[in-house]
This record gives C-alpha cells, sequence and structure tokens, in this order.
C-alpha cells in the first residue's frame, strides 16, 4: 500500500497541471501559484503538488506521463506474450 504522500505509478490514471482537482480547490492552497501546480490521479486519491518552476512541472508531468505510456505498452506486451504461451503449450 502506498504511503499517505505517495500514490503508485501503476495506479496513476491522469496527471493535471494547475489547481484542477477538488482535493486542490478545498485545500485553500492559496500560496501555491497555479501555474507551479500540478496533480497525479488514481482511481481513488490525487497528489497535489508545487514545483519549482513551470520548466520543472513540465518536466515532471512528461514525465509520468511518459512511464503511464510505457506501462500500458508492456502491460499489453505481457499480456499478448501470455495469450502466445498458452497457444504455443496447448498445441
Amino acid at each position: 500500500m502506498a504511503s499517505p504522500c505517495a500514490c503508485r505509478l501503476k495506479e496513476v490514471v491522469k496527471v493535471c497541471k494547475g489547481k484542477e482537482t477538488e482535493v486542490f480547490k478545498r485545500s485553500g492552497a492559496t500560496d501555491a501559484p497555479d501555474f507551479l501546480c500540478f496533480s497525479v490521479s488514481t482511481a481513488d486519491r490525487t497528489l497535489d503538488l508545487q514545483a519549482v518552476s513551470v520548466e520543472v512541472r513540465d518536466l515532471w508531468v512528461r514525465a509520468v506521463e511518459s512511464v503511464m505510456r510505457v506501462g500500458r505498452r508492456l502491460f499489453s506486451l505481457g499480456r499478448l506474450l501470455l495469450c502466445c504461451s498458452l497457444v504455443v503449450l496447448a498445441d
């Protein structure tokens, strides 16, 4: 289980820039500039963060999105390999 201050990358469903999540909006984080904020969301929680610069925020967003894309491809490839293995074993 992930700690309260973390989330597992394999569970991430969305990354968004700014204070877009309900948690961010409710939190009263008025001192955090919107243009430095981003959120990493899973099905049941969000991890709301503030970067030190727009460049760093964008780097984190792109990195998490890339991991999400690669992870999905690897998962699909793994399922394909498993299906192929089952076919070979069945013959």
